[in-house]
């Protein structure tokens, strides 16, 4: 298949598939519009309704949309974020989308086709993977107005169980990771669970934990035991110095100062004042003025929380707290209480 016989200008990868062993990608037409809502999803829902994308979605081999994307070659990666789940990842790729010379992409389907095991052939080697994940990414961030100068990604939550594999592909990016007081993401999930808390929509072997014993723990205390792996591989990745650990007590203060000089990028006063505006509403639910939760989450948070939290959390969130103040953690860490 020639690149030159597949209409891809304007698409954005759609997911990821195999075909007689084989990566292929499905695309999107996008045409002018924005990555502007929360999340990818969102964005492609709404394309997908439109009479031309149900009759016409185009899907080429890998090697095809290498060749697309060196003969129109896309915003390289600026910045990219990673995050413990609720705690300010979505406000903060909302804020990085309000510029429009930004694309700002916020948990892509396709992203994660590449990266899940589960999705994937039990022999998929890391070679392919990185250049199944180089690819998306490139086609996410092709030009599709003319004015696009930077791309920000957003990665699901596990996804930072892969972040080896991600600096690989992408070893020049800069990278963060933003986390929250361990009771505050504990009661959030525990009120409305995400996938990757839930035995049975993410494979628990993902997290390295075993199925027999997930199902049989209290939900509460898998929910912990996947939040503090994600924040381990984080804190891992993070003590090699090149990533910037951010905590949601600093938003969105950090926006302003230690996100843009980690990114080597300066806003505009244009930028700062649309990325003002979206502190005004609930980054989730635009339609909604935003309302600290922080305190309620403190005071609502049952007894099996708070010992799960402790027993579970708190140790990997001192290491991050004492990495990002630049102390010897986690017994040094008491000393700045």
């Amino acid at each position: 298949m020639s690149v030159d016989l597949v209409p891809l200008d304007g698409c954005v990868p759609l997911r990821t598939r195999w075909q007689a062993g084989e990566p292929w990608i499905d695309w999107c037409h996008l045409g002018t519009a924005r990555f502007g809502e929360p999340f990818f999803e969102e964005t492609i829902g709404a394309q997908l309704r439109k009479p031309a994308n149900l009759l016409f979605q185009p899907r080429t081999p890998l090697a095809v949309a290498e060749a697309w994307l060196v003969r129109d070659p896309p915003v390289p990666p600026t910045g990219f974020v990673f995050h413990m789940s609720r705690c300010g990842s979505t406000l903060m790729s909302q804020m990085l989308a309000a510029s429009p010379r930004h694309v700002a992409i916020s948990e892509a389907i396709p992203i994660d086709t590449v990266l899940r095991p589960d999705l994937n052939p039990a022999d998929l080697d890391d070679e392919t993977r990185i250049r199944l994940l180089r690819a998306v990414v490139g086609g996410l961030g092709q030009r599709r107005v003319g004015d696009e100068e930077r791309l920000f990604i957003k990665f699901d939550c596990w996804h930072v169980l892969d972040l080896a594999l991600i600096r690989r592909a992408f070893p020049t990016v800069p990278w963060l990771f933003l986390y929250r007081e361990p009771i505050e993401v504990l009661v959030s999930q525990l009120k409305r669970r995400g996938v990757q808390t839930v035995p049975g929509m993410m494979p628990p072997q993902v997290f390295g934990i075993d199925f027999a014993a997930a199902v049989a723990m209290p939900p509460t205390d898998y929910c912990a035991q996947v939040l503090a792996q994600m924040c381990r591989a984080a804190l891992v990745q993070c003590q090699g110095g090149e990533g910037l650990l951010v905590n949601y007590a600093e938003l969105p203060e950090a926006l302003w100062t230690k996100v843009p000089a980690h990114f080597a990028v300066d806003w505009t006063p244009g930028e700062r004042a649309a990325m003002a505006e979206v502190l005004k509403v609930d980054s989730k639910s635009p339609s909604f003025a935003f309302v600290p939760d922080a305190e309620e989450k403190q005071r609502l948070a049952p007894e099996p929380a708070r010992l799960a939290a402790a027993r579970w959390l708190e140790p990997v969130y001192r290491e991050l707290e004492a990495l990002r103040f630049g102390v010897p953690a986690p017994s040094a860490f008491a000393s700045l209480a």
